[in-house]
């Protein structure tokens, strides 16, 4: 299909969903705003690159605007006797020659892209690994089998600054779509409130979330530990540790005399470092 450089990520997916296609590569993590055309000048990945490389591998022809003017149609699409863009590799290929070229090379007019039948399903699974070494053998073995469109890890320090909140309108907005993303309007309210019931369990700025928000338990994947905070002052005025057989039990003093209280498998020097970040 050929499309302009300036439609979005959004309208072309949205235009090809009926007809049940899509683009290998179909978009970025901002997809809502992003261009095509912008995405080819960076050579973006992301939403199909896992089975289907970078936006280059999607591309089979282009209409460029050269610094003199003039237009230049690259791959089969110029051929006089079938002037169609199906094959890139029609000669040299001109078509790389704009691609990751961040616009200085010319200006992008029309691009021709392949197109795939849209997946009947999506699924999708997450794993937690203990260090990046594990993460990037696995991505790496799922990469080569071909077996996901997209597979992408998010650390710790990353994800707490991404679910930050940009107001209550915008969360509402959000949990909306949420429950109209499913197939049921039950099942829509049903993953809506588990949703709002997670909210934004983290520790600022240190790299632990979460994982039990009942006892309290957070964990990096690599230190784990369970977090209390007393609000009556007792009395305790500096840090006072103690070894329990593999575990280690902290009692900070923090502001107002509160006194934050963890134990786990977690290093004095975490354990400072978590306690500044508690207000």
């Amino acid at each position: 299909m050929i499309v302009e450089a300036g439609v979005t990520w959004k309208k072309l997916n949205n235009a090809l969903s009926p007809l049940g296609l899509q683009t290998p590569f179909w978009g970025t993590g901002s997809g809502l705003f992003a261009t095509v055309g912008g995405s080819l000048s960076q050579n973006a990945i992301n939403y199909g690159s896992g089975k289907y490389g970078s936006m280059a591998e999607s591309v089979t022809g282009l209409k460029v605007i050269t610094s003199e003017g003039e237009e230049l149609t690259t791959s089969s699409w110029p051929n006089s006797k079938n002037s169609s863009p199906f094959n890139r590799y029609y000669g040299p290929d001109l078509t790389g020659l704009f691609i990751g070229d961040c616009g200085t090379l010319g200006v992008k007019v029309e691009i021709a892209l392949k197109l795939i039948p849209k997946p009947i399903s999506t699924r999708y699974v997450a794993f937690k690994f203990n260090n990046r070494s594990e993460f990037t053998s696995a991505t790496g073995s799922v990469g080569r089998l071909g077996l996901v469109s997209e597979c992408f890890g998010l650390d710790p320090f990353f994800l707490s600054e991404r679910i930050q909140s940009t107001g209550f309108s915008d969360d509402v907005s959000k949990l909306v779509g949420v429950a109209k993303s499913q197939k049921s309007l039950l099942k829509g309210m049903n993953h809506a409130f588990k949703v709002a019931a997670a909210g934004r369990k983290h520790l600022k700025n240190v790299g632990y979330s979460l994982e039990d928000n009942r006892k309290r338990f957070y964990s990096n994947g690599q230190e784990n530990f369970v977090l209390h905070i007393e609000n009556k002052e007792i009395g305790i005025n500096k840090i006072r540790y103690w070894k329990h057989n593999d575990k280690n039990i902290f009692l900070i003093p923090l502001s107002n005399g509160r006194l934050l209280t963890l134990y786990g498998n977690i290093s004095p020097k975490s354990a400072v470092m978590i306690a500044k970040t508690i207000k």
